[in-house]
C-alpha cells in the first residue's frame, strides 16, 4: 500500500492555476507579444483566445516557472485494501503558500488524478472533487 501512495503523489496531474501555471522556458518562444498555451507551448495567437488543443486559455507571455506544492492526506492513514479511503490533496501558491483558489478546466475538469501501482497493474485516471479554497477530495477503494 505504501508503494501505492507514493506512486499516487508521483504521478498526480498538477491541477493548471489559471494565469500562473507550471511553465518551463522555451527558447522557440521568445517573443513576449504572442499569447502562449500553457499547456501546448507551440500554440501562440497575436491575440487572445483558447488553445485549439486543449482548451485552455492563452496567456501572455510565458509564466516565470512555479511549481506548486500539492499535500496528500488519507483517511484512513494506513488504507487496507480494497476498504474505503478518502485521500485530500492541498494546493499551495509557491509564494505566499497560501490555498490556491482558481484553477483552469483542462479536458473539460478541473483536476486529474492518476494512481498508479508499482508493478503497473493497477491504473485509476479520476477526477478528485473541489472541497474548498484550494483542496480537491476523492474517495475511492484502492486494491
Amino acid at each position: 500500500m505504501r508503494g501505492l501512495v507514493a506512486a499516487c503523489v508521483a504521478a498526480i496531474l498538477a491541477a493548471w492555476v489559471a494565469g500562473q501555471t507550471y511553465s518551463p522556458a522555451l527558447s522557440s518562444i521568445t517573443a513576449p507579444k504572442d499569447y502562449v498555451c500553457p499547456m501546448d507551448k507551440d500554440v501562440r495567437s497575436a491575440t487572445p483566445g483558447r488553445c485549439p488543443r486543449c482548451g485552455m486559455n492563452l496567456v501572455l507571455g510565458i509564466p516565470d516557472p512555479a511549481e506548486y506544492p500539492v499535500s496528500l492526506t488519507l483517511a484512513p492513514r494506513a488504507p487496507k485494501p480494497g476498504e474505503p479511503v478518502g485521500l485530500t490533496f492541498r494546493i499551495r501558491d509557491p509564494k505566499s503558500g497560501a490555498p490556491v483558489n482558481q484553477f483552469e478546466i483542462v479536458h473539460e475538469k478541473l483536476f486529474h488524478m492518476f494512481i498508479v501501482s508499482q508493478d503497473l497493474d493497477y491504473f485509476l485516471h479520476d477526477h478528485p472533487v473541489q472541497a474548498g479554497a484550494g483542496t480537491f477530495r476523492y474517495q475511492g477503494a484502492l486494491p
